[in-house]
């Protein structure tokens, strides 16, 4: 007979569901740019309007980085989350010109004038979370 410790309730269920939802893909870079690549090859492939194929997606990723994928929904969040930087950055960068660029930190070279105007508009904008 198993002991109350061992049966899992329905919370335990839930709360580990929720987990699922939210942990992103933790891979490499280039298994990043491959997830990239395969997700740009798809949407050339069959335009924007359709939906991504996870599933799909998943075991291509796991043939082309030979690494297992925990499942679908890890890539589904990382993409999500890829394309809120995306957003962030291009909010940024938008209407800015003469912004330098350090291509061995791989990140903005601006003043701190600039990054602190920035980012008081950036903490008040209604619609971009900068600190997720």
């Amino acid at each position: 007979m198993a002991s109350s410790s061992d049966v899992a309730t329905k919370n335990d269920v839930a709360n580990n569901d929720d987990l699922k939802k939210r942990e992103t893909y933790k891979g490499t870079d280039e298994s990043v740019l491959a997830l990239c690549r395969i997700l740009n090859q798809y949407l050339m492939s069959n335009g924007r309007s359709s939906q991504f194929k996870w599933n799909e997606h998943q075991s291509e990723l796991e043939k082309v980085t030979k690494t297992k994928v925990y499942n679908f929904r890890v890539l589904k969040n990382k993409f999500n989350e890829m394309r809120k930087d995306y957003s962030l950055w291009k909010s940024l960068k938008n209407g800015e010109t003469s912004l330098g660029w350090d291509a061995s930190k791989g990140k903005l070279n601006c003043s701190d004038q600039w990054w602190d105007k920035k980012i008081k508009v950036i903490m008040f904008h209604p619609t971009i979370s900068f600190f997720s």
